[in-house]
């Protein structure tokens, strides 16, 4: 009985944190906020330049003054979900949902804090799967909650969806790492392994150093090859 034993922790586990990080230097946003005025740009610098504490700080001081702020509700749980406190991220992203409701980050945070449970069951999994579809499905920009619905799937079991979720974000997200070793991932498990290989070799493409890719890419040489 082949098995291709690939890393039990999660590829990525994204939030808008992260994207917003990507589109701007850090040592920009610090001159940004440092800058600027505004109190939501000063907000969304801190989220830019990785200072999560700092996020969390500012937002809740600006909610004091600013109580349902819809942005420093945003920075406050995104901030939180950078930190991993996905259960006080789920309870502001609630509050998020309740006061600004249409926010489809909010129900990706909403699936992180639920599969993110101590003791989570197969139900809390399967609810996480609902928020995370329901993210993915409100807006075609969405993929974040893409790829934590495919690595849930992916973890649980679900390998054709899986398959297909992380397919969808890999056209998303313009062909990203991410899903494209997702996607490997998913067709090795299927003993897809032709279709496997040349998901891999596609990351390679456009990232040529990748130690992931060429160590799925080796595994399914070694066990998957021998048909």
């Amino acid at each position: 009985d082949t098995k291709l034993n690939f890393a039990e922790q999660p590829i990525v586990l994204q939030t808008s944190g992260k994207a917003l990080l990507n589109q701007t230097s850090r040592d920009r946003w610090v001159q940004i906020r440092n800058s600027s005025k505004n109190d939501y740009v000063k907000l969304y610098a801190d989220l830019g330049s990785a200072e999560w504490d700092k996020a969390i700080k500012d937002s809740r001081n600006y909610l004091q003054n600013h109580p349902q702020d819809e942005v420093a509700l945003t920075v406050l749980t995104l901030g939180l979900t950078m930190k991993q406190n996905y259960s006080l991220a789920g309870y502001y992203a609630k509050l998020l949902d309740k006061y600004h409701p249409g926010n489809p980050e909010v129900k990706n945070i909403l699936g992180l804090a639920e599969m993110s449970k101590p003791g989570a069951t197969f139900q809390d999994y399967k609810e996480a799967i609902r928020f995370f579809e329901a993210a993915f499905n409100a807006a075609p920009n969405q993929i974040a909650s893409g790829m934590n619905l495919g690595q849930l799937h992916l973890e649980m079991g679900n390998l054709e969806a899986s398959r297909d979720v992380y397919h969808a974000v890999y056209s998303r997200c313009g062909e990203c790492t991410e899903a494209g070793l997702g996607y490997g991932i998913a067709l090795a498990r299927l003993q897809s392994f032709e279709k496997s290989e040349e998901a891999f070799n596609d990351v390679l493409k456009n990232d040529s150093h990748n130690p992931y890719a060429h160590y799925y890419l080796a595994l399914v040489a070694k066990y998957g090859r021998n048909d």
